[in-house]
């Protein structure tokens, strides 16, 4: 009896002290969450104002106190394509405060193919925003009507079509840097310096082919002044039902532009959840969609998990372009066109 009774109370002695170890585990994050957030949260954003990530994370900030019971912040901190900005907040503290507005320029080709930035394997991946794509474009004049018969008449004329792209790990650049590697086609790559200025040549006859976002191009599809050959997307543009996928015509790759929201990595999981939980709500608030709409901009929400398998996806896809971004000789700089 005195032995039985001895061993029940070691147990019980044994039982208490793990639960008391668990919750020593457990109770901080899970108390710090339930607390989470107790003063405003800041978004940095790699770029300055008025760019594609700041179009995005911009109206968040309207109502974000409605949802989150704090404020958000965006804080610009430009630099290096994206560089300063993440390698900020990868050092940041991870405690749910400093947060990134991510992007596949900066975030996943960046560190794939030159080693630099951060990438997915240096944060916590919290939630995606949005995701689309680009259109390929010619003017109206232009003998080509599809995306095979640009691709037959390049195979038989190497190097006598020039496409304009906007600038370094654009999903035009990429995509014919992967038609160089896969295809063994041979164009001219003329870099300009953004999407207005490869809009403005490509409408003025000084490349073959250009494009831009849907927002960019519509004004042009609707006055008739370019004519759309492909989306790069993984299907297609709802509002340009009749353009297809460069993969429906033949060609197995699919471009996407995404922006999301990243915490330094360590940050508490119960953390991460909270927030990403009352962006979506705050994504789904009409006054946002109304803002995200006019800006041109499709709101796609993904989870942390959903999110993070998508960004390093994203990532691996880079690391597999390094051979074609290695071939020199490619791009030659495009001359600033006047309106």
């Amino acid at each position: 009896m005195g032995k039985r009774f001895k061993s029940c109370a070691v147990n019980r002695a044994w039982m208490f002290f793990a639960l008391l170890g668990l919750l020593s585990f457990v109770g901080p994050q899970t108390v710090m969450a339930q607390d989470y957030p107790t003063k405003p949260i800041t978004l940095i954003n790699p770029f300055g104002p008025g760019g594609h990530s700041d179009l995005v994370a911009r109206p968040l900030t309207g109502v974000a106190k409605k949802y989150l019971g704090q404020p958000l912040l965006i804080e610009m901190k430009p630099g290096g394509n994206g560089i300063i900005g993440s390698e900020f907040v990868a050092k940041a503290a991870p405690d749910g405060y400093t947060l990134l507005s991510t992007g596949p320029g900066w975030n996943s080709a960046l560190p794939a193919l030159e080693g630099r930035s951060k990438g997915p394997e240096d944060f916590e991946a919290v939630c995606l925003l949005s995701q689309e794509s680009t259109f390929m474009t010619v003017r109206p004049d232009s003998p080509f009507k599809t995306l095979k018969e640009l691709v037959a008449y390049i195979k038989a004329n190497p190097n006598k079509i020039t496409v304009g792209i906007g600038g370094p790990y654009t999903t035009s650049e990429t995509f014919w840097r992967w038609m160089t590697k896969t295809q063994g086609l041979k164009v001219r790559l003329v870099k300009f310096g953004g999407g207005s200025q490869m809009m403005l040549a490509g409408l003025g006859g000084h490349v073959d082919v250009f494009g831009g976002s849907p927002l960019s191009v519509s004004e042009q599809f609707r006055a008739g002044k370019v004519r759309p050959l492909a989306y790069y997307g993984t299907k297609r543009h709802e509002d340009y039902p009749n353009v297809p996928t460069a993969k429906e015509e033949g060609f197995n790759i699919v471009l996407e532009i995404w922006n999301g929201i990243a915490a330094p990595k360590g940050t508490p999981r119960p953390i991460v959840n909270k927030f990403a939980s009352a962006v979506q709500k705050i994504l789904a608030d009409p006054s946002v969609k109304e803002m995200m709409d006019k800006a041109g901009e499709h709101v796609t929400y993904m989870g942390p998990d959903d999110y993070a398998k998508m960004w390093r996806a994203d990532y691996q896809f880079f690391l597999t372009m390094k051979d074609a971004y290695s071939i020199k000789g490619l791009v030659e700089e495009g001359k600033e066109v006047k309106k």
